[in-house]
């Protein structure tokens, strides 16, 4: 792929941001092609829904009251599923470090010129 692709319309702000501050990377490091792109615009939209979920937590803290009395502020919940959605999709493209630590996801040429020892036979 060459060039940084733009973010797809249907991203709201926050997901293009997202998109816009980690495909130069992807790019850079030869992981972003045609099949990641739908990979990449999950990742950024459980990302920003994460900070949604945030931002209302900010504004509401974790408990809310209710006419029952205090319960947990549902965003909680919601911004721990999204975050955990962005967390398997950063894997997925090698954002994270751990990930990025992987054979093929660096970056660079790691093969060692010995096919069955790489496949740990």
């Amino acid at each position: 792929m060459s060039g940084v692709p733009r973010a797809p319309d249907h991203l709201s702000e926050a997901a293009a941001e997202e998109w816009n501050r980690v495909a130069p990377d992807l790019v850079k490091r030869q992981i972003l092609n045609e099949t990641a792109l739908t990979t990449l615009a999950h990742y950024c939209m459980a990302s920003a829904q994460a900070r949604e979920a945030d931002k209302s937590i900010a504004k509401h803290g974790l408990l809310i009251e209710t006419p029952a009395g205090p319960k947990s502020n549902p965003a909680v919940r919601m911004q721990t599923q999204y975050l955990e959605i962005a967390r398997r999709y950063a894997i997925e493209l090698g954002i994270t470090p751990s990930s990025r630590s992987r054979k093929g996801l660096s970056g660079r040429e790691e093969s060692r010129g010995n096919d069955a020892a790489d496949l740990g036979l």
